[in-house]
């Protein structure tokens, strides 16, 4: 029941990227699965991180608080 998106020659890290940055344009809530660090720069007001190994969340301050730099600045990270 799943929706399936395949993009070829495009990583899958990119499509969930470009999926959650539309859906914050629509001013949704979204909630990534994910233990990749670089997602991190996803993350804001309508975007977390769900790591459901740990069973963590990770929203704007989880993001500080775990690596030390707000979300925007992961990719320098």
């Amino acid at each position: 029941g799943w929706p399936l998106v395949v993009e070829p020659g495009v990583e899958a890290d990119d499509v969930i990227g470009t999926l959650a940055a539309r859906a914050r344009e629509r001013g949704m809530d979204v909630l990534v699965s994910t233990g990749d660090k670089d997602m991190a720069q996803l993350v804001d007001e309508h975007v977390t991180l769900v790591n459901t190994m740990t069973n963590t969340r990770l929203d704007r301050q989880g993001v500080i608080d775990k690596y030390g730099i707000p979300p925007e600045r992961v990719v320098d990270f």
